[in-house]
């Protein structure tokens, strides 16, 4: 979770029975390699403390208000506005950061909307002064900040909404990545923070984007989808509060909405510092750009000289680079890797309503072949019960938090004996030499409405669990994926995903997959675990933890952020947890395994397999000798 350093006290103003803070401030907002943000500096920033009356008839109004910090200097100076902003970009440019832009937090208890773009209606207005009062009433404003005051003090943060890839920034893995990513771009996003365990979630509500070379007019769009879960969650207890304002001017542009500007504008230290600062990021993304000329000087043997090249030409081509980054950027964004699963658990088609919810379990060997089509071999479990939600009748409503009487469905699969075992395991891996297939490892299905993490190596945190189970009962109306032609299409999101879709490899057929899988080690008793989510057109499993590389239950946020974004902005919903253990020690996970690998037909199967595997791989090294490159 990215980090917010120094933040003003504008940003998590608080409120009792008795007083409200109200505050604002402007100050420049960085941005460093790790993603985390830091507040620099000041250019504005009060806090005053409004006490309201105590006859309860007008306790909503304010009697008295105490100044109790001020600086506005550079409000009314514009030599202090100047000094500010030198020193504050020399600043930025010697600890090695990137100047975000101008980050401006109102806290007013929601009594008026306080930024031009931010024109909500009457009625959201009002649910959102309700909201904070609700809570200024009961004193339940918690203190997310973290850290030592005046030293490493920080909040932690996420970003909701369509424009907070600029903030999350997936994908990019150092500093020249992200200020390719951040150079072309202008306007500003405004919205609502709103704290929640230990964390200030910034909601976007409104976005006007620019980028250098575009011709749209940026005209203002307010996300009333965002705004209502917002409201949503808050209801529910998700979320604890709304709390502040906010609004972010980006790039070097933003210094136009500074109170003042347009008397400094043509000043010549002004310009000087914004030139330095300008050519500063520039050779940020310069050192990208040079990364990328010695790929092309290795791999096609043309040499770019850059010294040789005309001021203009450099110019030309950074421009185009970064257009093409920022496109290839947005289509990493929405891309999804894709596979067919071919005769699918039946439980992936099954999900709850208002009055139920799907509680279910299933254990699958999976098998693949050329085009990375994955094929359900055999069903080694599955369960279905349906969980009915209690009625409450004090308050005549569903309790969509408790269960009462789970009904089994007919569709039941449990192995009683090793027996039964032993004999799938064996007609399941004759069938894949048979077909020429390959057999890829054991799929495992949970539902439990996200009450809780079903696998250990998935270390969801409550708040998450909050928020899935939220979206679980609320898409409870969404329509089933359908079997086409026997298949479900099944996109990939998340780190590891390209160990199903070897998207990385240049693969042709059944040779090549056999030669990967016999040479890379992930697939011998590696795992993915994850969640599944579903709309009508497809099928989704997004990775959130996986050991192929190295052993972590860290949990891959940006597949994480990825997944809300989706629920969020589309019909898709979530289903249930997966976890896929990869290669022929996954055969040992099921409980009969010991007492089944004691028959020795198993083992001459399982024999025969490792036989059929080299045979592939001894063809493919064949290959490799008559092969023209």
């Amino acid at each position: 979770m990215a980090k917010l350093y120094h933040s003003p006290p504008a940003l998590l103003p608080k409120g009792t029975r008795k007083y409200v803070e109200l505050a604002g401030s402007k100050s420049f907002l960085a941005i460093d390699e790790e993603k985390d943000f830091i507040n620099v500096r000041n250019i504005f920033d009060e806090l005053s403390l409004g006490e309201y009356w105590r006859d309860t008839k007008i306790s909503s109004q304010i009697e008295k208000l105490t100044i109790k910090h001020e600086d506005a200097e550079a409000l009314y100076d514009s030599n202090i506005l100047v000094e500010r902003i030198i020193s504050t970009l020399d600043d930025i440019m010697s600890k090695g950061l990137i100047f975000l832009g101008i980050a401006s937090f109102e806290g007013n208890a929601f009594e008026t909307s306080v930024f031009d773009e931010m024109d909500l209606a009457w009625e959201d207005q009002e649910t959102l002064m309700n909201l904070y009062n609700k809570s200024r009433m009961q004193e339940v404003f918690p203190d997310v900040r973290k850290g030592l005051v005046d030293s490493n003090e920080y909040v932690e943060c996420n970003w909701f909404g369509t424009a907070s890839k600029y903030f999350t920034l997936p994908g990019k893995k150092n500093l020249n990545e992200i200020a390719a990513m951040l150079y072309p771009y202008s306007g500003n996003v405004s919205g609502i923070v709103a704290v929640a365990q230990g964390a200030a979630n910034f909601i976007i509500l409104t976005d006007s984007f620019l980028k250098s070379n575009s011709t749209d007019t940026g005209e203002i769009r307010i996300d009333i989808d965002n705004l209502n879960q917002m409201f949503h969650l808050v209801e529910k207890g998700v979320l604890a509060t709304p709390i502040s304002w906010f609004k972010i001017d980006f790039g070097l542009k933003s210094l136009e909405v500074l109170t003042g500007w347009d008397e400094i504008k043509d000043l010549e230290q002004i310009k000087k510092v914004q030139d330095r600062y300008l050519e500063y990021h520039k050779n940020l993304i310069k050192q990208k750009k040079k990364t990328i000329e010695n790929i092309l000087d290795e791999d096609l043997g043309r040499i770019i000289d850059i010294s040789c090249m005309t001021e203009e030409e450099i110019e030309s081509d950074l421009s185009e680079c970064m257009a093409t980054l920022n496109t290839l950027n947005e289509m990493q964004l929405s891309s999804q890797e894709i596979s067919l699963l071919y005769k699918p658990p039946k439980v992936l088609f099954s999900y709850g309503d208002l009055k139920r919810a799907a509680i279910f379990g299933a254990m699958s060997l999976l098998s693949i072949d050329i085009g990375s089509n994955i094929l359900c071999v055999a069903d080694l479990r599955m369960n279905l019960s349906w969980g009915e939600y209690v009625y409450d009748e004090f308050y005549k409503k569903i309790d969509d938090d408790s269960f009462l009487n789970l009904e089994g469905d007919k569709d039941f699969i449990e192995l009683e004996n090793p027996l039964q075992l032993r004999d799938i395991y064996s007609k399941s891996f004759q069938d894949i030499m048979h077909g020429g297939e390959i057999f890829l490892g054991l799929l495992e299905l949970e539902s439990n409405a996200f009450e809780f993490s079903l696998f250990q190596e998935l270390d969801i945190g409550e708040q998450d669990l909050e928020t899935l189970q939220q979206f679980y009962q609320d898409k409870s109306e969404v329509k089933l994926p359908s079997l086409k032609d026997g298949h479900v299409q099944i996109r990939w999101f998340g780190d590891g995903k390209e160990y199903f879709t070897f998207i990385n490899h240049d693969c042709i057929g059944i040779y090549d997959l056999a030669d990967i899988i016999c040479s890379d080690p992930a697939y011998d008793n590696k795992y993915a675990t994850g969640i599944v989510c579903f709309d009508s057109d497809s099928t989704y499993f997004f990775i959130l933890n996986n050991n192929f590389k190295k052993n972590s239950n860290v949990i891959d946020e940006e597949a994480l952020e990825i997944m809300y974004h989706k629920l969020l902005k589309s019909d898709m919903a979530p289903l249930c947890w997966f976890k896929i253990t990869l290669g022929l020690e996954s055969l040992k996970k099921h409980a009969f395994w010991k007492q089944a690998s004691q028959f020795s037909t198993l083992g001459i199967i399982l024999q025969n397999y490792k036989k059929y595997l080299m045979g592939l791989t001894i063809i493919k090294e064949k290959e490799k000798k008559y092969r023209i490159y």
